[in-house]
């Protein structure tokens, strides 16, 4: 059976591939670990992928794992540079990540809960959640430092209207391998998981 490991974002969870699972077919079979930014983390199983499909932050988790080299991996919402620099315009200031470390280290929900509307998220966590200072603030480190460029992915899907990857952002990291997904915000997990998962069963298809 063909399997597809599907990688969440910042502030995100394993949860968040719900709507793009309901829309591949039965042979397909995904594994979505959760990188325990509420709480218990689940990680990668192991078993090798035929296809890494990641969700924003998820791009660089997957660009990191040493035993996920090789691997076809496709993009949403992602980046394999977040942060601007002298050679890298594009990107998001460094000094908004710094600003939301310190928010972090002073009140996380309200950072998270900030950011999440930010991006216009379809789900927020509940009262009942830990949040995981270390595991939340891992990841905006990986956001200020990370630069996985030239790699690049078997496709890039892009909002036009993304509010955090700008359309010049994405494809200043994926070039032609963009596709741009017109009224698409940062949540296209959520807003077009058709699309989405249309795009994994044409790659793994072809």
């Amino acid at each position: 059976m063909t399997r597809i490991l599907l990688l969440h974002g910042w502030a995100g969870s394993a949860q968040d591939w719900k709507e793009v699972q309901a829309n591949l077919p039965d042979d397909l079979d995904t594994e979505c670990p959760d990188a325990g930014y509420f709480g218990q983390q689940n990680p990668w199983s192991g078993h090798r992928p035929d296809l890494i499909v990641g969700y924003s932050l998820g791009c660089l988790d997957a660009l990191d794992h040493p035993d996920l080299g090789g691997i076809p991996w496709m993009a949403v919402n992602g980046f394999t540079r977040f942060c601007a620099g002298t050679e890298f315009p594009e990107g998001i200031p460094a000094r908004i990540l710094q600003r939301m470390q310190k928010r972090l280290d002073e009140d996380a929900e309200t950072t998270v809960t900030t950011f999440l509307s930010s991006i216009e998220a379809f789900r927020f966590p509940d009262d009942s959640v830990t949040y995981n200072h270390e595991a939340l603030s891992a990841g905006l480190t990986r956001l200020l430092e990370a630069d996985r460029r030239p790699v690049q992915p078997v496709l890039a899907l892009a909002g036009d209207r993304d509010p955090l990857v700008s359309v010049a952002h994405s494809r200043a990291c994926f070039g032609d391998s963009t596709v741009i997904i017109q009224e698409g915000g940062h949540r296209l997990l959520h807003s077009h998981p058709h699309i989405v998962a249309n795009a994994i069963i044409r790659i793994i298809r072809s």
